[in-house]
């Protein structure tokens, strides 16, 4: 595993760490994983196969890390963290602020995730 980006975000620090595994031939994988603080976040993101022998539909290049679900995904676990007292003094209880295109496809991306953990 490398690490690959480092940033702070919300006060909470952010890795994103990418492993690879190949065996000769070009066989093998390579997928991106988010530590916060210390707590690794369940799964791994942009998982990529590698097999010149049987095409796949997941071989297309990774995302950058700064692109990557794994990044998005340790902002909405951090954004989760977030007290009360830290929210905008202009976001009043009986108003929603509408969700920004980012966090709709954060929310999309954890849903996909979990569902295929569950079809597992």
């Amino acid at each position: 595993m490398d690490l690959v980006y480092k940033e702070i975000y919300k006060d909470q620090s952010i890795e994103i760490y990418r492993f690879s595994q190949f065996m000769p031939g070009g066989v093998g994988y390579s997928c991106y994983s988010a530590i916060i603080d210390d707590y690794t976040l369940p799964g791994d993101f942009d998982r990529r196969s590698h097999n010149p022998f049987r095409p796949s539909e997941d071989t297309g290049n990774q995302p950058t890390p700064k692109h990557s679900s794994a990044l998005a995904a340790a902002k909405a676990y951090c954004d989760t963290r977030v007290q009360p007292s830290e929210q905008p003094s202009e976001q009043r209880e009986d108003e929603l602020l509408p969700l920004t295109l980012f966090y709709r496809k954060v929310k999309t991306l954890l849903h996909q995730f979990f569902s295929s953990l569950v079809k597992r």
